[in-house]
């Protein structure tokens, strides 16, 4: 059984200025780790506030946990619970702010989709080989109709991505995502946090606003900022002693050549070699913990090298091979030599799939 990570998400403010308390931001948290989310953490924080007092607290009465409508007895109770946990874990707080010139870019269900997705992309270069997200229901702007094609969503995104920046490691984990209650354990918990953050008004460099509970809680910024002036701005923080998983290839033989500085003999064999280890992925991908879950996709590519290829469907071999490449990975990253030659398999796939020149050089490179 691989690595996995449960991402939880909440929101704060209305995806829109009209929706949003004047100067405030549209943020998405998500609380990451690597194991999901247990109810002793709500009970402990439930348990603690009972016998803070003797008139019943919102929170009792209702069960769970809301920042933003619990008692400051709540607060307390809840952040002591959390940091008694010990928990380890990544915060990003991703912001979007209404008064900045690119702001009028997204609005409603759109920024809130496309906050989602930055989140989400983040895994792409961790060595998870499972990412399980519990999104928090939002009437109107994050519902099961926006969940429902998720998973192809962001791996079309992100396919498109590489073919823009494919020198960069990127891998596709198998994805889940549920839309849940504000009650949802984990949603509770990145409620909370995400609470904390805003109340601390995190800065470029330091805390500015109130940071009680966001210490309180464990939480340590480790960045913050975005690019000057532009309305999408994020922090990050861990909690405990999380640990980053980047996934890390050995770049110490540099980056590779680009398709145009390599002779067209020596193309044709990289694009051999690109199809040889889709069927070798195509081969070990059943019941693959880290493949697996591309296991149709790699079997149509193979079938399409087993038949008389076109043009279209030729690139799905190259998408089944970038889909795969790191995601196993196809090559030891350790060894830079192979490193090396891996990024120009890479780079090459990403060209057939953008490029009409690479893709007839393939076609014409299988008819010879």
């Amino acid at each position: 059984m691989g690595t996995e990570a449960w991402i939880y998400i909440d929101e704060s403010q209305a995806p829109n200025m009209k929706g949003t308390a004047m100067g405030r931001p549209f943020r998405i948290g998500a609380l990451l780790v690597e194991a999901p989310i247990a109810d002793d953490i709500i009970r402990d924080g439930l348990a603690r506030l009972d016998t803070r007092q003797y008139s019943p607290d919102r929170a009792l009465v209702r069960g769970h946990f809301h920042a933003s409508e619990d008692s400051e007895n709540a607060h307390a109770a809840f952040a002591d619970a959390i940091s008694n946990a010990k928990l380890n874990a990544l915060f990003v707080d991703e912001r979007w702010h209404f008064d900045r010139d690119d702001s009028h870019e997204f609005d409603g269900a759109l920024l809130h989709s496309f906050l989602i997705m930055i989140q989400s992309l983040r895994v792409h270069q961790m060595e998870y080989d499972a990412i399980h997200m519990l999104v928090a229901r939002r009437q109107g702007t994050f519902e099961e109709r926006h969940a429902k094609h998720w998973e192809r969503t962001w791996r079309n995104d992100t396919l498109t991505a590489i073919c823009s920046s494919p020198e960069f490691v990127t891998r596709f984990p198998r994805l889940t995502m549920d839309v849940v209650n504000g009650s949802d354990l984990g949603v509770q918990v990145c409620d909370f946090v995400l609470w904390a953050t805003q109340r601390a008004r995190i800065g470029e460099s330091s805390l500015s606003g109130n940071a009680d509970f966001y210490e309180r809680v464990g939480l340590k910024t480790i960045k913050s900022g975005g690019i000057e002036g532009g309305a999408s701005q994020e922090s990050m923080s861990i909690i405990g002693r999380f640990k980053m998983r980047y996934f890390r290839s050995d770049m110490s033989r540099g980056p590779g050549r680009w398709p145009q500085d390599i002779g067209t003999a020596e193309l044709g064999i990289i694009l051999k070699e690109i199809e040889e280890q889709v069927r070798k992925a195509a081969r070990l991908a059943p019941g693959n913990s880290r493949i697996g879950h591309l296991e149709a996709e790699l079997r149509a590519a193979v079938e399409v090298l087993n038949d008389c290829a076109s043009p279209p469907s030729l690139q799905r071999v190259a998408e089944a091979f970038l889909l795969a490449c790191d995601t196993l990975p196809l090559y030891d990253p350790t060894d830079a030599d192979e490193c090396v030659r891996v990024r120009e398999r890479r780079i090459l796939a990403a060209a057939t799939i953008s490029s009409s020149q690479y893709l007839d050089l393939w076609m014409r490179y299988r008819n010879f």
